[in-house]
């Protein structure tokens, strides 16, 4: 038997809502304090070695069944067409036998879809022989995307750009030499700009848009929400000066082609079940499940309206690039019939950036697992799912995440070169050190 003063030293038993507390304590605490080195970079180094070696068994067996920049192969086509036979642009037909000399007989169209506005691109790059304009292309693309990472990342930046050449759709840009990489370039410049250099920024979106439309369908959205009016006034400048020149060499005509082209193009890509596998649009997910017309169209709706809100919400509330990026990009997937899982690439720099700016546990597990949701894209019939998820994640990363304070991406000052430390942007927010 215990004495009275032996009794009075043994500690109180916390009662369930105490011990709830003190658990929620330690877990925010934990949640909070620093990821050491030493478990940082081994842990996605691993990550980066076996994305690789996937990578490369999937890139192996893509050449086994396809020649290297199949995708790039209708741009140079085209190109060369309208040179000589811009009437036929958005021929489908005769853009795909145009291509007969290395697709052989492959039973299945291989058009032109993209703007006439991108024949300023193309056009001179069709000059150069195939697999000469190929390295080009392909060589300039991959500096472009780098050279935007090294603006947009604020701290690891050697590690960024490993976890960039290890996503499975950054090797899937290389191989089908998409056009995707150059549409990153534009649009990240052109946001992180957006606060410093309004002018440049809108130049650099409205290039981009020219490229990509659908990826930009909602950046008037964005500049309202933002209220940035002199980046919206030159966006529009630049959209209707290309619009112009290509009008002036083009004719009228090829704009109402590529209009109508539209609506087949996107009955061949969504309907074809060889496609669907590789899609990441919510719409094919609808299309995978038998969805009839009706309910597919309400479905589109209902993203698109999702997309909406929240560029409106992210572009209202925050300054931070990253999230406004992957916002942007995000609401044009979402409004999109058809996105191929290449198209993943767009949120890359995003992505890994918010990786190397955390610092804590709960900032670094978060974003790393937005990091897998992205690699989880590419994999057959899982991309919608794993597109949405990635985006909701994020979407609570901006609202909730713990890094948001101390972790903010900045801008560089123009006379610094790309790999300099980067300052403090316009909010104050310091680039995690």
């Amino acid at each position: 038997m215990s004495s009275y003063a032996e009794e009075d030293q043994a500690p109180a038993l916390e009662s369930p809502a105490q011990t709830l507390r003190g658990a929620k304590h330690w877990a925010a605490h934990l949640g909070l304090s620093p990821v050491p080195a030493w478990i940082r970079y081994p842990a996605f180094l691993l990550l980066a070695v076996v994305l690789a070696r996937v990578d490369w068994a999937k890139a192996a067996y893509i050449l086994h069944i396809q020649p290297f920049a199949i995708d790039y192969l209708p741009l140079w086509t085209a190109g060369r067409m309208a040179l000589h036979h811009p009437g036929h642009l958005y021929d489908f037909a005769a853009i795909t036998d145009g291509q007969r000399w290395l697709i052989g007989h492959l039973n299945r169209l291989r058009p032109w879809i993209y703007p006439p506005s991108a024949l300023l691109i193309f056009t001179p790059l069709s000059r150069l022989p195939f697999w000469i304009s190929t390295a080009a292309w392909v060589g300039a693309t991959v500096a472009a995307l780098v050279g935007a990472a090294l603006k947009f990342i604020p701290r690891d930046r050697l590690l960024g750009l490993v976890l960039i050449a290890a996503l499975p759709a950054t090797s899937l840009t290389v191989v089908a030499a998409q056009t995707t990489f150059l549409t990153v370039c534009a649009t990240t410049l052109g946001v992180l700009l957006l606060e410093r250099r309004p002018i440049l920024a809108g130049v650099l979106l409205g290039l981009a848009a020219c490229l990509k439309p659908t990826a930009l369908v909602f950046l008037p959205l964005a500049y309202l929400a933002a209220r940035s009016w002199k980046p919206f006034v030159a966006t529009a400048v630049t959209g209707i000066v290309v619009a112009l020149a290509t009008t002036l060499w083009l004719g009228p005509m090829v704009w109402l082609d590529w209009l109508a082209a539209l609506p087949r193009f996107e009955r061949i890509v969504l309907y074809d079940r060889a496609f669907i596998p590789s899609m990441i649009s919510p719409a094919s997910a609808g299309v995978h499940n038998h969805l009839s017309a009706d309910a597919l169209l309400v479905l589109r709706g209902v993203f698109a309206v999702a997309g909406g809100a929240l560029v409106w919400w992210v572009w209202r509330r925050r300054l931070d690039p990253a999230f406004r990026l992957i916002a942007l990009m995000a609401a044009g997937l979402f409004a999109s019939p058809y996105a191929m899982r290449y198209d993943a690439a767009l949120f890359v720099v995003p992505a890994v950036a918010l990786i190397c700016r955390a610092t804590s546990w709960g900032g670094v597990l978060t974003a790393a697992g937005a990091y897998l949701l992205l690699c989880l894209s590419i994999q057959p019939y899982a991309g919608p799912y794993a597109m949405v998820a990635f985006v909701g994640l994020t979407t609570l990363m901006a609202v909730f995440g713990p890094d948001r304070a101390r972790a903010h991406l900045a801008l560089a000052p123009r006379a610094k070169p790309l790999w300099s430390p980067l300052a403090a942007n316009a909010e104050g927010e310091r680039a995690a050190a």
